[in-house]
């Protein structure tokens, strides 16, 4: 029978306080990762499969301007943070991660990459940890004459020991584009560096997963402006010829959002700085605009279980209240008005979205990391949201656990559902917003069939969402009321 994509939230409770811990739209309260006492700065997220979905934050961290530390914690345990490279007078910075794809080479779980500048000038160096988590001697990637800078790794890292997905590294290098891959042939060890395209390069943004093919999207500067360029790998060392991928106006600052293959970046059009969204096939042209380029962070996400639809979710810094704040959008289930975000007062900058960890194959978290300057310092702050993706027969489309009718509704909806058991149901709905406006059942009831009316006369013509509590499962559906 044809399968069709059907997209799903879906959210395992661990106990009651999760369910009223949400920030904007499903997002959780930002916290705090780091300390505000010395400038934490660059974070990188990693979901290691090796050990129970290990989630460790990577990041660099500076009490002075004399020498910078990498340090790491694992959120999914209690022990404190560590540092893993410190020398005095040497500064590493920009961390970044990829899989060692453990099997079937058992000696390492993941490699550490990141720029220093222990030689004089910048260059990229690796260290890897080991089963026991220690961590080997730096070994050198890249060294130049010239400062090797603006290091990308693909971030895609869903079951990647499963899908054994390459890990490409990119980076800059005066104004050209170099490129390695980490190779398994009777072991691990990364390619030898190739230059991919020469002078005006700039932000490389690295692709390599599942729903994409693995290339490089990178700015591209020559007499008119710069524009967006593209490089696919074809997996035998074979790297193509530049391709023109956005030309309609000037552009700047690519960035991908990995699993889902959204490409998103910066273009003038005008008289200021748009964003630009690549949506499988079609460019969307935000209405928020900028004297100055924007450097967004882009992400996908999926909700519904009555009807489907997904979206993405966009985080940029923009000024509010005299303070640089995290402005997004999609947290209005899809919407392209951008909100703020971090809210905080301060000044905020470098939002990064990251995959986390996993509750099941189909049932995951992401977040968000961006650096808040709070007493002195930039500290690390975090939020995540909880995303889904299933796949559902042709025949089983009119036989979801919750629908609505009518929909579109004027002034009264019914849900329709089917209990197996015995259950205590909370059902609640919420706006665009991410708040409640209602609570429709909260109570016990009995296995079999069940009908429930809901009045939305007094509320704004808009998308607002059902959930639905059973269980210890969230499951959503989306109404749409009319004027």
């Amino acid at each position: 029978m044809k399968k069709i994509l059907l997209f799903i939230i879906t959210i395992i409770i661990i106990c009651s306080t999760q369910l009223n811990a949400q920030w904007i739209g499903m997002w959780e309260l930002p916290v705090a990762l780091s300390d505000s006492s010395s400038d934490n700065c660059n974070a990188f997220l990693f979901l290691s499969y090796y050990s129970s979905n290990d989630l460790i934050v990577f990041w660099d961290k500076s009490n002075d301007s004399l020498s910078t530390e990498l340090w790491m914690d694992n959120l999914m345990d209690a022990d404190t943070a560590e540092v893993i490279l410190s020398d005095p007078g040497i500064h590493y910075t920009h961390p970044m991660v990829i899989d060692a794809q453990y099997y079937p080479y058992p000696d390492s779980v993941l490699y550490v990459l990141y720029e220093t500048d222990q030689n004089g000038n910048i260059d990229i160096y690796y260290i890897v940890m080991l089963p026991d988590g220690t961590f080997t001697d730096p070994e050198p990637l890249a060294l130049s004459q010239h400062d090797d800078i603006q290091l990308s790794v693909g971030r895609e890292n869903f079951y990647d020991a499963v899908t054994n997905d390459l890990n490409i590294v990119a980076w800059i290098s005066n104004g050209c584009l170099y490129a390695s891959t980490l190779i398994n042939d009777n072991g691990q060890f990364f390619s030898e560096p190739v230059m991919i395209d020469s002078l005006g390069c700039n932000a490389p943004s690295v692709s390599a997963g599942s729903y994409s093919s693995n290339n490089i999207l990178y700015e591209k500067e020559d007499s008119i402006g710069s524009f967006i360029y593209q490089v696919d790998y074809n997996g035998d060392g074979e790297w193509s010829a530049p391709i023109l991928f956005f030309d309609s106006y000037e552009s700047m600052n690519p960035t991908r959002a990995g699993l889902w293959g959204y490409e998103c970046w910066s273009s003038y059009v005008d008289t200021s700085w748009r964003i630009a969204l690549y949506d499988w096939g079609a460019i969307d042209l935000y209405d928020i605009s900028s004297p100055v380029p924007f450097d967004p962070a882009v992400l996908g996400f999926s909700i519904g279980v009555a009807g489907a639809f997904g979206g993405d979710y966009i985080a940029i810094t923009y000024p509010d209240n005299g303070v640089d704040e995290i402005f997004m959008s999609g947290t209005d289930w899809g919407g392209t008005d951008f909100v703020n975000f971090s809210n905080s007062g301060t000044m905020n900058r470098n939002p990064k979205f990251f995959g986390g960890e996993h509750l099941n194959q189909w049932y995951w978290h992401d977040y968000i990391i961006w650096e808040s300057f709070r007493n002195g310092h930039w500290q690390l702050w975090s939020s995540n949201v909880p995303q889904s993706v299933g796949s559902i027969s042709d025949e089983k489309l009119e036989d979801r656990f919750i629908s609505s009718h009518p929909n579109p509704f004027t002034h009264e909806t019914t849900l329709e559902f089917t209990l197996d058991a015995k259950s205590d149901v909370l059902i609640e709905v919420y706006d665009n917003r991410g708040m409640k406006v209602d609570e429709i059942a909260n109570r016990n009831m009995t296995r079999g069939e069940h009908q429930l009316r809901w009045n939305g006369e007094g509320l704004p013509a808009g998308v607002y969402i059902i959930k639905m509590v059973v269980k210890n499962k969230v499951y959503t559906s989306k109404l749409i009321k009319n004027q």
